[in-house]
């Protein structure tokens, strides 16, 4: 088992971006593309991300999870964990009306 360092990704803040005429986007937002091309040019290998608690965000971890990458990152120790939520054919059986839920259950933490 090894690790290394080999890819830096620009994330230019959300000031450049506006100046170029593009909308500002988080640093999980901006990684997702990143993570399709890891598993493209890694194949099969295992690979885990590690990153700050900025990267601790659900879209991005949904996005590694259904690439087969792990991603390692920081969290808050009071952080509220929750499941998934229901698809929306699950939801729509038990309750025909109203909005759709934005979170699962609440996780052990």
């Amino acid at each position: 088992c090894w690790a290394l360092p080999f890819l830096s990704i620009p994330a230019p803040s959300a000031a450049v971006r506006r100046r170029r005429g593009r909308p500002a986007r988080t640093e999980a937002a901006a990684l997702k593309p990143w993570i399709t091309r890891l598993r493209r040019w890694l194949g099969q290998r295992s690979v885990l991300l590690v990153g700050d608690n900025a990267y601790c965000a659900l879209e991005l971890l949904v996005h590694a999870r259904s690439q087969r990458i792990g991603v390692l990152t920081r969290m808050r120790l009071d952080a509220a964990l929750y499941a998934l939520p229901p698809s929306a054919a699950e939801h729509r059986a038990r309750h025909p009306r109203g909005r759709l839920p934005t979170r699962g259950a609440r996780q052990p933490s």
